[in-house]
């Protein structure tokens, strides 16, 4: 395992990943993985992380074993060139896996951890992996040294009072907390009983087991909180309220088939304007309905690797349009769920433990430790319901303007990021440059993936797209040290590949 400390005990790296979640291990792996080609790589990496526990951000560290993952074993390998790495290390820990298993989501944490120790194995000395225990809050650009043509270096500041240089930043801190719904309009918070971020640290465990719970967001988070609460034994009943109510799609038990379905998209048959989009998608999956064992998710699943091409296309005005009125559609049809977990929510609801109403709360009381919500359902008709906690399943903040993180709130008020103009992540340039305050010019050695380009590239936050990402601009960063070695005084030589 790379060197772990609490502080910060060298004083310069190469490259500083900040952030020690999915994003930032697996591009931490790529960069070794790439320098180790060459035996007279030198190379210092720093992965900044505030736990000692790598690899496990809100979606990994869940102890619930009815949490699944949603994309079945063979989509989620953290390595781009090896995509049975993650199905053969289920199989080495004794799952009885095949590439269409839905595995414990619990376990993938433990996955990246041992690829990353995996990845260091046989390393030569002249390329180092640091794990610093510290939480960043301030990034700044030391002044020009000398006459040297080589970037200046970065100071990342920790909360602890420490400090770190490095020749290139990689800012990987995942996804944010929720946002902020529209309950804190009507009470006043902190309010017991309203859970404003489920995730946050024993927050699901002052539910009681005869408690009535109203979950806000009727997407996979409200899944995930069903599951939870279903597990720890609850008994009381839950409520699912979305605007619009629509509940996630589930995985094809066989998709396997999807190999025998002819629905290869070829870029130049896909059209740059939102109308012709939804005609073009519309008449492949009605194609493929007819056909027998057809089915609309291989069209879906087809269409996946050319989504981000297609979002760069559409103007503004689509890329608006798209958000107002089919965002929540597609994402239900686009993020699945495993079947075994439809088939327990499917139970709960015949049980009549789970229900769904979709609406706008219009108002909320508190009466008796409970909460009295009232919902403008369809129609008009005021309903009202009375529970004993609210959960916000709304899922994260997007817009890093209302983000309350220190680092990003610094670089914001810097000019070294910009929000984009829907409020989706920061704005970015391949292979993941962060285009700063002047954004004519990307920020030099400055980089970004997963949450963070989501508005460049719309599709950025599943493990098949951060693994090719990370890849990529791994690439990028060493060829560019390396670019710098040859003509400034930093020392990094890595064999980065053509």
């Amino acid at each position: 395992m790379g060197t772990r400390t609490s502080g910060a005990t060298q004083n310069r790296f190469d490259v500083a990943i900040i952030g020690g979640g999915a994003s930032g291990l697996i591009t931490a792996v790529q960069l070794l993985r790439i320098a180790r080609k060459n035996p007279d790589s030198v190379l210092s990496v720093a992965l900044i992380h505030e736990t000692d526990i790598l690899g496990r951000g809100p979606a990994y560290s869940t102890t619930c074993g009815e949490h699944l993952l949603n994309v079945p074993a063979k989509g989620m390998s953290a390595i781009a060139e090896d995509r049975s790495h993650f199905l053969r290390w289920l199989v080495r820990s004794g799952i009885d896996a095949v590439p269409e298993t839905f595995a414990p989501r619990m376990m993938y944490g433990q996955y990246l951890e041992d690829t990353l120790n995996e990845t260091q194995r046989g390393l030569s000395d002249n390329i180092r992996l640091s794990i610093l225990r510290e939480h960043a809050i301030d990034l700044k650009k030391l002044p020009g040294s000398g006459n040297s043509t080589a970037s200046a270096d970065w100071a990342i500041e920790f909360a602890s009072g420490a400090s770190i240089t490095a020749g290139a930043v990689v800012v990987a801190v995942g996804n944010f907390a929720p946002e902020q719904h529209v309950v804190t309009s009507f009470m006043d918070l902190p309010c017991a009983g309203y859970h404003e971020n489920p995730w946050s640290s024993g927050g699901m465990s002052q539910i009681k087991p005869n408690q009535d719970v109203l979950m806000i967001g009727t997407g996979l988070t409200m899944i995930d909180i069903v599951l939870q609460l279903r597990s720890d034994g609850h008994r009381g009943r839950l409520i699912g309220l979305s605007r619009h109510g629509l509940l996630p799609q589930v995985h094809f038990n066989d998709e396997r088939m999807q190999d025998d379905q002819p629905t290869k998209y070829l870029p130049e048959e896909l059209p740059v304007r939102l109308n012709e989009l939804f005609h073009c998608v519309r008449q492949r999956i009605k194609a493929a309905e007819m056909r027998r064992e057809g089915n609309w998710r291989f069209v879906i699943n087809e269409l996946r690797p050319h989504t981000s091409d297609i979002w760069r296309r559409l103007n503004l005005s689509d890329r608006k349009r798209f958000l107002r009125h089919v965002r929540q559609r597609w994402e239900t049809h686009r993020h699945r769920m495993a079947p075994e977990i439809d088939t327990k929510v499917r139970a709960l609801v015949r049980a009549n433990r789970l229900s769904f109403t979709h609406g706008r709360i219009v108002d909320i009381e508190k009466a008796n430790e409970q909460f009295v919500v009232s919902v403008k359902a369809t129609g008009g008709k005021i309903e009202y319901h009375t529970v004993d906690h609210i959960v916000n399943c709304t899922g994260p903040q997007t817009d890093l303007r209302r983000v309350r993180h220190p680092l990003l709130v610094s670089m914001l008020s810097s000019g070294l990021l910009v929000a984009d103009e829907l409020g989706l992540s920061a704005k970015t340039d391949a292979p993941g440059v962060l285009i700063g305050r002047d954004e004519t010019v990307p920020v030099s050695n400055l980089y970004a993936l997963g949450a963070m380009r989501k508005g460049e590239l719309w599709e950025s936050l599943a493990i098949p797209e951060i693994r090719e990402q990370a890849k990529e601009l791994a690439q990028a960063v060493l060829q560019k040290l390396t670019d710098e070695t040859r003509t400034g005084s930093t020392l990094v030589e890595a064999a980065v590949p053509g």
